[in-house]
């Protein structure tokens, strides 16, 4: 796949809320918003959108590889989630 074609596929991935792997990021946060507006045809707006949700998939990648490396043998996962329907919340008064 050419490179224009990875990028015109991550800007629509921005568009559709679907999440950026770390290649597609990397691909739009070389561009700028003046680059997005002229060679791909976007407005300020939108630019400023795609650019915004690559961020934002670039910091959840980052959260879960956090979480995944404070809790790599899921036991302390486990642990520290509560089942609600384990709990016996009746009150014998």
């Amino acid at each position: 796949m050419k490179k224009q074609d990875k990028i015109d596929l991550a800007i629509g991935k921005c568009f559709a809320k679907s999440s950026l792997n770390e290649e597609e990021c990397d691909l739009i946060q070389s561009l700028s918003i003046v680059e997005l507006a002229t060679k791909h045809g976007l407005n300020e707006n939108q630019s400023n959108l795609v650019k915004s949700w690559c961020k934002l998939s670039q910091q959840r990648r980052l959260h879960e590889f956090d979480y995944e490396t404070k809790f790599e043998n899921g036991d302390k996962a486990q642990e520290m989630t509560l089942d609600i329907y384990d709990l016996d919340l009746r009150r014998e008064d």
